[in-house]
């Protein structure tokens, strides 16, 4: 068994001693582990995966049960925990099945998801789904059929296709849609694109594309763009 740079809190006894291998080896069988706890460092990132339990299931592929997972990298800090997950251990990969609630936090602000699946690429930085997604981050709701998101040192870019989107500013809520929402951390930015249009303050805004500042909630660009009075 190959354990790279992965430190397994678990404590395997006798049960890899050559004698008890060789038998082993002409049985089908899976080992079960109590809280486990893989911690290791990658890429400029410090990663941990805690468990209630977990079973190997190949030589680098364990089933979590509840797991439980932190990401460190710079300034940005990922938890994940879900009702189970498969942790590829050779390839650094995470599959989250069921119930995902994924948090993202850096010094400027955070995103809160939960969906129904998450895949995360450890090396790359990587994360997405292809199930409905919630998405929240400052006063801003986006429900959306997939999600693609790369976290850096200091934010986060993600992409959300068929996307609804709900803002709210004091007492005004806006509310829109687009094929594609991009967002972009650093520049506190959204990208509406493809049958882009906004419900904002009496207003409804069409466009190509639409670029949206939700931190001072300001429409700042927007292309082949039509107004209409919602009265």
């Amino acid at each position: 068994m190959k354990f790279g740079k992965s430190a397994i809190s678990i404590i395997f006894l006798s049960i890899f001693n050559n004698a008890l291998c060789s038998e082993l080896q002409n049985e089908t069988y899976s080992l079960f582990f109590e809280s486990p706890s893989f911690i290791f460092s990658t890429k400029n990132q410090k990663v941990q995966i805690d468990g209630k339990n977990s079973q190997l299931l190949s030589n680098d592929i364990y089933f979590i049960a509840n797991p439980a997972v932190t990401i460190k990298r710079g300034d940005a800090v990922v938890d994940i925990d879900s009702s189970e997950a498969k942790y590829f251990q050779d390839l650094q990969k995470l599959e989250f099945l069921d119930s995902v609630n994924f948090y993202i936090s850096n010094e400027e602000n955070s995103l809160d998801i939960r969906t129904e699946e998450l895949f995360v690429d450890i090396k790359k930085a990587m994360m997405n789904s292809k199930k409905k997604t919630v998405t929240i981050f400052d006063n801003i709701e986006v429900t959306s059929i997939g999600m693609n998101l790369t976290y850096f040192d200091r934010g986060y870019n993600a992409d959300f296709a068929k996307a609804d989107i709900q803002i709210k500013s004091k007492e005004l809520e806006h509310s829109g849609y687009a094929n594609e929402i991009s967002m972009i951390s650093k520049d506190n930015e959204l990208i509406m694109k493809g049958n882009a249009y906004l419900y904002k303050d009496g207003f409804k805004i069409s466009a190509d594309l639409i670029h949206y500042n939700f931190k001072n909630n300001k429409i700042i660009r927007s292309v082949n763009s039509t107004i209409q009075s919602n009265s």
